[in-house]
């Protein structure tokens, strides 16, 4: 076809500092962002969570590490980097795991004031359709959340793990 121009792909180099620079965005971002949050989780005396966001900036952490390593060209990083997706995936699961099991439909039902049962009545939900209905809300977010990551950390995992061979091979060429 005239007029079509294929780029060519990437060299090497180009493609480790690609993986470099995602990566200390990624785990700076991380870091920042599940820090703010534990501490926020801390404040409400929210142990689980608090200890989740300590878990999911630890990942930050391993991944800015893993670029570290890459920077002084050793390929260990990569590895690094991978794990550190790998430990947020399982943390993000397992935290919406422990939420989506811990709904306590009284401490709920004491949530909801007359002027929430009033805008819920004005929707045409009876009383006893209130709870059971935020219910399904509270698991459909937790769900949500756990699928999301499964689907982005999995997604970046296996980014990071298939450019191995051109990782290596800018790495040799240091």
């Amino acid at each position: 076809m005239t007029g079509k121009t294929d780029a060519p792909p990437p060299l090497p180099h180009e493609i480790l500092d690609r993986v470099c620079r995602l990566a200390r965005f990624e785990g700076r971002s991380l870091l920042i962002v599940a820090g703010l949050f534990s501490l926020l989780a801390a404040y409400q005396r929210d142990g689980v969570g608090a200890f989740a966001g300590c878990l999911a900036a630890a990942a930050g952490v391993v991944e800015l590490n893993g670029v570290n390593r890459l920077r002084q060209a050793s390929l260990s990083g990569l590895s690094w980097i991978v794990g550190s997706q790998i430990a947020l995936l399982l943390t993000v699961v397992t935290y919406a795991i422990l939420r989506a099991t811990s709904f306590d439909p009284a401490a709920v039902a004491q949530l909801v004031n007359a002027e929430t049962r009033a805008e819920f009545a004005a929707l045409g939900l009876r009383e006893e359709q209130i709870v059971p209905m935020l219910k399904k809300s509270y698991l459909g977010l937790y769900v949500t959340v756990g699928l999301v990551s499964v689907v982005y950390q999995g997604g970046m995992a296996l980014y990071y793990h298939r450019r191995r061979d051109a990782i290596r091979r800018a790495l040799e060429d240091v």
